[in-house]
């Protein structure tokens, strides 16, 4: 192979700058990897090289269309003549070309934008093939060669020619030039046997099913047809002169039909001038009467042109407006800086804007203007705005004021101690709750405000389930108002007092709801409070009058006792039981005492005893108290337990605390009664100023649940069934 290096062509345009994939062979060239039918490189910037196969052929335009081979594959060469130089290169060339690999028609080429010779090696031989090989679009881009019959022309009005050999047909794309030469057009015509050469080219139109295949002869000499008796080489000659004519006549009704499609587009042209006309006139009617002053301002902020609400809106003529700069309006000449960015913010290129300003009108008053402007491109490339102005004074006035009136009431609505709701009745949704809900319901606002009525019904006590459902309807036809229980996250109950007040629309309906809801819980249990002190007082004036007859038969009883333990006679046995009694009734003149201050209030005498000996006293009247089932055990401490206390209450104390532990243990059980010493953590000893006496008193029953010990020295609490204790005993 002969190579002879030549200079460039043409010199790289500016574009060459940008990133080249050079290409070592053309099937690389044309890799498609995802098999889509379009190489992985299109519409990228490429250079490669090969052999010239087909001379450029002009395709009109300035423009020509030739054929680049390797070993490997082929490619079409599109672009302007001049890039090829002075004379085009031939076939058998080896150039490098650099350029844009496109499509066109299904068919791959390169757009190329310079050209370099590099040698030249002999001509590729055209690679033997059938018909159906081109249909199948194989060797595409390549040169081919095919023996078989050329079909005559089947419509000479367009010249197609098809060429068929045993395996099909396929059809022989013929350019421009080729149709030229009447000889070779009537030779065209009669068909016949014939060896035919071409490049392989795809040319699918929009909307096809599926690709179209051809063959494309470069040259009549492309075409070797069998030698014909020189008769039938006149025959032919005459009908490639009619067809010739035919083909003449063809284009000349093309070019009629296109100047007649050139006069119905000037008339459509015109009528689109007259429409555009009538449609600048609407807007300019549309704009001068608009409410909002609407204006035009250059890059400068000179103003070019405004509407008639201009005038109105800022006082000035509008003659005295144009050619003012907005910043001459504006209190703040900053706030213009927005207004003259042609590029908002995040945005690759102009874009619209909306700024607040504050304005001065020609009589010195300041209005606040809500000015809405976009960038816009003339004719001519110039950058210009287009702004729309709207006075806003008054709304923001009426703004700050409800915002200063939602102040005062969120500043009210979150320092009450009630709660306040607002609620949607139909959709069932609260609106609003404020912060006091969750000191009553121990929620907080936002677990009512994202569960509406639903989660609401959950925190209400199950007693009370059925009155909150009537509740919830009833709102949603006129006001309402309940009381009802409420569980805390903790378990306590709360009792809660809710108020009501339907708001209506426009059309009388009721939209929305607002109320309070109070917790009462300490209300009612004062009220409880209070019903129990009236009752023990009912109690203690009929306790005050039984104590009363209870201690003047006691007087008897004890008296009577008295006497018969100063007669003789009696055994050691009999003293013993009538010490028990005389024990008996004076404990029982203590319990009618203690009847008569609990009935009367009385003041209460500390004075000094033995704790240890009032235990042991009341061992015998606890051990009838508590009956057979009970066991009492005492376990009390070694020395003298010397207190301060009223004696009638200590003997009360103790008694409350024996029936406590009966009622515990119904099927009996046992209670050990213990006393014992404590001393600070730096003294010890009985001697001790600082000692203190503790009695410990144990029982084997079901016991006090620790949610519940908090509460054991409450007034009227009682863990017994209603009608079987008071809450009074501790």
């Amino acid at each position: 192979m002969l190579l002879t290096t030549l200079a460039v062509l043409a010199p790289l345009p500016l574009a060459a700058a940008q990133l080249v994939v050079f290409c070592s062979t053309l099937q690389e060239l044309l890799l498609d990897d995802d098999d889509d039918g379009k190489p992985n490189l299109l519409g990228r910037r490429v250079r490669v090289s090969g052999v010239i196969t087909g001379e450029p052929l002009d395709v009109g335009g300035g423009k020509v269309l030739g054929n680049l081979e390797d070993g490997t594959g082929g490619v079409a060469l599109y672009g302007v003549a001049s890039v090829f130089g002075a004379s085009l290169p031939k076939p058998g060339k080896l150039i490098e070309v650099e350029g844009e690999l496109g499509s066109y028609l299904g068919m791959e080429e390169i757009q190329i934008s310079s050209v370099k010779v590099l040698g030249e090696v002999n001509p590729l031989d055209p690679i033997p093939a059938l018909a159906a090989d081109v249909r199948a679009g194989r060797h595409e881009g390549r040169i081919v060669r095919l023996s078989g019959n050329l079909l005559p022309i089947e419509d000479p009005a367009t010249a197609t020619v098809r060429f068929s050999d045993s395996s099909g047909t396929v059809t022989v794309y013929l350019v421009h030039g080729l149709l030229q030469n009447p000889a070779f057009v009537s030779q065209l015509a009669a068909g016949g046997k014939l060896s035919l050469v071409g490049i392989v080219r795809e040319r699918t139109s929009a909307g096809a099913q599926k690709p179209l295949f051809l063959i494309s002869p470069r040259d009549p000499a492309d075409f070797q047809f069998e030698r014909t008796p020189p008769v039938l080489e006149f025959a032919l000659v005459g009908t490639g002169v009619l067809l010739l004519i035919l083909y003449l006549m063809r284009r000349r009704t093309l070019a009629l039909r296109e100047a007649a499609r050139w006069r119905e587009l000037t008339t459509r042209l015109q009528a689109s001038q007259a429409g555009l006309r009538a449609s600048e006139e609407r807007y300019r009617k549309l704009v001068e009467s608009a409410e909002d002053m609407i204006f035009l301002y250059g890059p400068d902020a000179s103003i070019l042109d405004v509407n008639a609400a201009a005038e109105s809106v800022t006082g000035y003529r509008r003659e005295e407006l144009l050619g003012k700069r907005i910043h001459d309006i504006v209190a703040n000449a900053c706030d213009v800086e927005p207004l003259l960015s042609p590029v908002g913010a995040g945005a690759p290129g102009p874009s619209p804007c909306e700024v607040e300003l504050e304005a001065i009108r020609a009589d010195r008053t300041s209005i606040i203007l809500s000015v809405k402007r976009r960038p816009e491109i003339d004719a001519t490339g110039g950058l210009y705005y287009h702004a729309i102005a709207r006075d806003v004074t008054q709304r923001r006035w009426i703004e700050n004021r409800l915002k200063e009136s939602e102040a005062r009431f969120r500043l009210i609505a979150e320092n009450i101690d009630r709660v306040l709701w607002i609620l949607d009745p139909w959709a069932r949704r609260f609106l609003y709750l404020n912060r006091a809900v969750h000191r009553i319901w121990g929620r907080g606002e936002e677990y009512f405000l994202a569960g509406g009525v639903d989660v609401f019904f959950q925190t209400v006590h199950p007693d009370d389930q059925v009155k909150v459902t009537l509740l919830f309807e009833k709102l949603k036809h006129e006001n309402a108002e309940a009381e009802f229980r409420v569980l805390r996250p903790d378990g306590e109950v709360r009792v809660v007092q809710f108020h009501a007040f339907a708001i209506h629309g426009a059309k009388g309906e009721i939209g929305r709801v607002i109320g309070f809801a109070s917790d009462v819980t300490e209300t009612r249990r004062m009220e409880e409070l209070a019903i129990g002190r009236a009752r023990l007082e009912s109690i203690g004036r009929f306790a005050g009058g039984i104590a009363h007859d209870f201690k003047n038969v006691l007087c008897v009883v004890n008296g009577f006792a008295e006497l018969l333990r100063t007669r003789s006679g009696l055994d050691r046995e009999g003293r013993e039981f009538l010490g028990q009694i005389l024990r008996a009734g004076e404990s029982g003149n203590r319990l009618a005492s203690s009847l008569l201050a609990f009935s009367r209030p009385r003041p209460i005498e500390p004075r000094a005893i033995d704790m240890n000996c009032v235990i042991r006293e009341m061992g015998t009247m606890l051990t009838g108290l508590l009956g057979s089932g009970i066991k009492l055990h005492f376990s009390l401490h070694p020395s003298r337990l010397v207190i301060l206390i009223d004696l009638a209450q200590f003997e009360q104390i103790l008694m409350n605390l024996a029936v406590n532990a009966r009622d515990a243990m119904p099927e009996g059980g046992d209670i050990s009664i213990s006393s014992g010493m404590i001393f600070p953590p730096d003294q010890s000893g009985p001697d001790s100023p600082s000692a203190s006496a503790v009695i410990t008193f144990r029982d084997t029953g079901c016991g006090i649940p620790d949610s519940l010990r908090a509460r054991i020295f409450e007034p009227y609490f009682t863990t017994k069934a209603q009608g079987h204790g008071t809450g009074l005993g501790l």
